[in-house]
């Protein structure tokens, strides 16, 4: 789904789409886009950012309620090739989510395509609910506080320029995606140092 979809289903029907359209496009997308129709005075700040926390809460409720009623044997037959991980190199990842719990976290929450995995492992683990949500909050609210903020400084921008920049409006979505594009760049090396520190066996 292209950025302008988004955006057209965002000002049709709001914070009602949020969550479905981040499970479709991902939290990111959504907090960059709902920046920037904030600004435009599309939607308000306050329940905007709310409902982006829940974007990202209830995916990652659910994926750690998935791994905390799979079993070890179902978990690695379905995902353990797709992340490099094998019963031994499973107890490393318990003992990562135990030890080095905000480490863990970054990983699985920036690491594209192995998220759900990867927070599924933290209920296979047997983490406490509660550590799970305070450190997925934690990183959550950081991280769309800085998402909501570029897209916000970028729909500011398109309001003061627009009248005096012709096709201003190409350069906001450009810039837009550039940073999208950063944002799956950087995913993707998060990814691949994970799959590189298990291979060497130093993920601790």
């Amino acid at each position: 789904m292209s950025p302008d979809a988004v955006l057209g289903i965002i000002i049709a029907y709001k914070y009602w789409m949020f969550v479905p359209l981040a499970l479709m496009v991902g939290g990111p997308m959504v907090a960059l886009l709902s920046g920037l129709l904030t600004s435009l005075g599309y939607l308000d700040i306050l329940p905007t950012y709310g409902m982006l926390l829940l974007c990202d809460l209830i995916p990652d409720t659910i994926y750690y309620s998935l791994g905390r009623h799979t079993n070890l044997k179902s978990f690695l037959g379905k995902f353990g090739k797709r992340i490099g991980i094998n019963e031994k190199s499973f107890l490393k990842m318990e003992g990562l989510w135990k030890t080095h719990t905000f480490k863990a976290m970054l990983f699985s929450k920036w690491a594209y395509g192995f998220s759900m995995p990867l927070l599924m492992s933290a209920g296979l683990s047997h983490l406490p609910f509660r550590r799970y949500v305070v450190y997925t909050l934690s990183i959550t609210m950081v991280q769309y506080v800085v998402l909501f903020v570029i897209g916000f400084y970028f729909g500011s921008s398109y309001k003061v320029l627009v009248h005096s920049i012709q096709y201003m409006e190409y350069i906001i979505a450009g810039a837009l995606l550039l940073i999208i594009v950063g944002y799956i760049a950087f995913s993707l090396y998060i990814k691949r140092t994970f799959l590189r520190e298990q291979q060497n066996g130093t993920l601790s």
